[in-house]
């Protein structure tokens, strides 16, 4: 029986103590026990420090580096701590809800061959749920940057599956993407299809930086033989995917960018199946920033429209 084994949760920190109060005592709530928590201090000063002392929590493991080495090597840093029989990786910034853990265990405790069980999230006011039939070998949706929901704070982990892809590298953002093709190569997935996470996009986010965007790239780049084990069109859409994102970091960046532009146009050839609204964007960055940003929230209304009947 998985229920009543510890879970280990690993809480990378840098400098959002405001943030991390509302994260942990997300998960002293948890309806499931028992559970350790690691709080890798990231800041090199000891940040995190006064407000654990103030809190006074339990079963807190607290691990401080001398100076700033990055979230991945924060969270290997956990990983060695951890004790668990499944992992959490929570950032610092995300909130869970009370019965997270419990319903991802529950699932682990059906389905033996399963390594990874994710989620549906929150952010701005929007959920993002697991798409039916997104479980088991979930490979090609993975390199194909199909799996939405499946991000960092959304997964559960059996350590044993979590261990094959230890150490985590230092990578300049995008850390989920990677983590979760690397985990669909050696395991099956399986999903609760509910939104259990509150994510909050801060403003000095990595997943907002350019690296984000350079991260993407080099995925595509890591992970070129398991994308010669698919049809052209997989490698097609997710390179189509990493040239959407540094087009809408220009665009968001920049009052009008010709690159932005261009990366548009040539998104559109080389998607096996892009939508009508990538269609737009080439005109709408014409008039750059002003008209982009507001396209945007326009773009994922459709497109959350569109997708309610796939669930």
């Amino acid at each position: 029986m998985a229920n009543g084994e510890l879970v280990s949760v690993i809480i990378p920190t840098y400098f959002r103590n405001e943030q991390l109060i509302q994260c942990v005592d997300s998960v002293l709530g948890q309806t499931y026990d028992p559970i350790e928590i690691i709080i890798v201090d990231d800041s090199g000063n000891g940040h995190a420090n006064s407000i654990i002392e103030e809190r006074s929590w339990e079963n807190i493991k607290y691990i401080k580096f001398n100076k700033n080495r990055g979230p991945q090597e924060a969270r290997n840093r956990g990983i060695e701590a951890a004790s668990g029989t499944f992992i959490q990786l929570l950032d610092d910034d995300d909130y869970l809800a009370p019965t997270k853990i419990q319903k991802q265990v529950d699932i682990f405790d059906q389905c033996s061959d399963t390594g990874v069980v994710f989620c549906g999230f929150e952010s701005d006011n929007k959920k993002t749920l697991p798409v039916r039939g997104h479980r088991g070998n979930v490979l090609k949706e993975a390199l194909k940057f199909d799996l939405d929901a499946c991000v960092t704070s959304t997964m559960l982990m059996r350590a044993t599956v979590l261990d094959q892809m230890y150490p985590l590298p230092n990578t300049p953002g995008s850390d989920d993407t990677y983590l979760k093709i690397g985990l669909a190569d050696v395991t099956d997935f399986e999903y609760v299809d509910e939104s259990l996470v509150t994510k909050n996009q801060m403003s000095d986010s990595r997943e907002e930086s350019f690296g984000a965007v350079k991260g993407t790239y080099m995925i595509i780049e890591q992970y070129e033989y398991l994308y010669e084990q698919f049809d052209e069109s997989v490698y097609l859409q997710a390179r189509s995917r990493a040239i959407g994102r540094e087009m809408s970091y220009l665009a968001k960046n920049k009052m009008w960018s010709v690159r932005a532009i261009y990366l548009s146009i040539k998104r559109i050839k080389i998607d096996p199946h892009p939508s009508r609204i990538e269609y737009i964007f080439p005109l709408v960055l014409l008039f750059g920033k002003l008209s982009f940003v507001p396209s945007i929230y326009v773009a994922r209304q459709v497109r959350s429209w569109s997708d309610k009947p796939n669930r």
